[in-house]
């Protein structure tokens, strides 16, 4: 599968064509509203054969008992939760931007994320700047882009330690997540952002991905470092711009064109 890298290669070397830029655009939006259609139609396959097995399970109550039809129900669980997740995916580039204040966009998303750790043993702290301001962006999409970051570490530590630090600096915004957790080996790493490609039992290998889609539509960036039985550190950086969402439409990333499926949508507010 072609990744972001590729793109930006890709753009590189179609930096003069306009005409080759807009085909490009053009073959992604096809390929993006293709797989649209495919995963309506699976889902909506699925759909029909849950609403059969709820039928069956009541015509039939003794079925609940078998093992063959608790893991039919599992598989069916599995591939609604991936279509949700490709789906998801499909759309990480397309932005409804407002404006809204980060710390107390972080602060909710560490207490959701909190909460859903509240039956396990894993320490989760955060230390966020009171100085972090405003921010222009789609804060559903970022809320997205954190958990999965968040849920992947919590993925990865059985019990241990999870921190998230954030701070503002003049020209913008830095969330660092450091786990001390499985962590990873290289060969991993560099497939970490990758599309199906997972390393936990039941992982669909999607969420990083969709994270990864999403912070780079901002015109932002996202690294990891990892070290095998030690831990791991995401970090995410969000450019600031202070001269309103024109700027910010036009810089945040010369990918925006070509890769994403759809402009991003202002919708500002106070």
């Amino acid at each position: 599968m072609i990744q972001t890298k590729d793109y930006q290669e890709l753009y590189t070397y179609l930096e003069c064509s306009p005409k080759h830029q807009e085909l490009l655009r053009q073959l992604n939006v096809a390929n993006e509203m293709t797989l649209s259609r495919i995963s309506h139609e699976l889902k909506n396959a699925l759909t029909l054969i849950s609403g059969s097995t709820q039928l069956l399970s009541i015509r039939h109550p003794e079925i609940k008992d078998f093992k063959e039809w608790r893991t039919l129900l599992y598989d069916i669980d599995s591939a609604e939760q991936l279509l949700d997740e490709l789906s998801s995916y499909n759309h990480s580039g397309s932005l409804t931007v407002n404006t809204f204040h980060f710390g107390n966009f972080l602060k909710h998303l560490c207490l959701s994320f909190a909460a859903s750790l509240s039956d396990s043993d894993t320490e989760f702290t955060s230390r966020i700047s009171e100085e972090m301001g405003v921010f222009r962006g789609d804060r559903v999409k970022l809320l997205e882009a954190f958990l999965n970051i968040l849920r992947n570490a919590a993925d990865a530590v059985y019990g241990g330690k999870i921190l998230l630090e954030a701070l503002r600096t003049s020209d913008k915004i830095e969330v660092i997540i450091t786990d001390n957790g499985c962590g990873m080996e290289p060969e991993q790493l560099e497939h970490i952002f990758e599309p199906f490609a997972t390393f936990k039992e039941n992982g669909t290998g999607i969420g990083l991905a969709i994270s990864e889609r999403i912070i780079h539509a901002h015109g932002g960036d996202i690294s990891v470092k990892s070290k095998l039985s030690e831990g791991t550190v995401f970090v995410v950086s969000l450019p600031i711009y202070q001269n309103g969402y024109e700027k910010t439409a036009n810089q945040s990333s010369k990918m925006c064109k070509i890769v994403n499926t759809a402009a991003c949508k202002p919708e500002v507010q106070a």
